[in-house]
């Protein structure tokens, strides 16, 4: 309000990709101990659920904004171990193709992160990744993941599940 503009309107989204059935909540579920003479001012909203889990994956290859997509992706598949090595080919060949755009970069870099901490088969192809003989592919993402995503994959081990 000090730019004299209008506030903008803020849309939750929860894009949940547990393993359970995801069950809405409220504000008061989630702060249970808060004492009944303050539930008045725990926050109360609504919020729009995106259930991953229940996506095809057909369904979420239609998506064309590719680095969502593989975002969306990684967060359906990122507790599955088998679907996260196939998946593998696909997100580097994504990382080679973002051509240096900042943005893009950035959507590489955090599914990268959250993979990281998430999959160990991420974390040991990250840790396994040889610069002499890797692929052009290998190659692209290892120079993004220069912004700490091997560091984090190798000093996360066991401690990041």
């Amino acid at each position: 309000m000090k730019n004299k503009r209008p506030l903008t309107l803020i849309i939750p989204i929860v894009l949940y990709h547990g393993t359970q059935r995801l069950r809405a909540e409220t504000p008061l579920t989630i702060f249970p101990s808060v004492p009944s003479t303050l539930h008045k001012y725990v926050p109360a909203f609504e919020y729009e659920i995106v259930d991953l889990v229940s996506r095809s994956e057909e369904d979420l290859n239609e998506i064309d904004f590719s680095p969502l997509r593989h975002f969306l992706l990684a967060l359906k598949y990122s507790r599955n171990e088998k679907k996260i090595a196939l998946f593998w080919t696909d997100f580097l060949n994504f990382a080679a193709s973002v051509d240096g755009q900042l943005v893009y970069i950035r959507f590489v870099i955090v599914t990268a992160r959250y993979l990281s901490t998430t999959s160990k088969t991420f974390q040991k192809r990250i840790s396994n990744m040889n610069t002499a003989t890797a692929t052009r592919e290998e190659k692209v993402f290892h120079s993004y993941s220069a912004i700490n995503v091997t560091a984090h994959a190798a000093a996360c081990g066991n401690s990041c599940r």
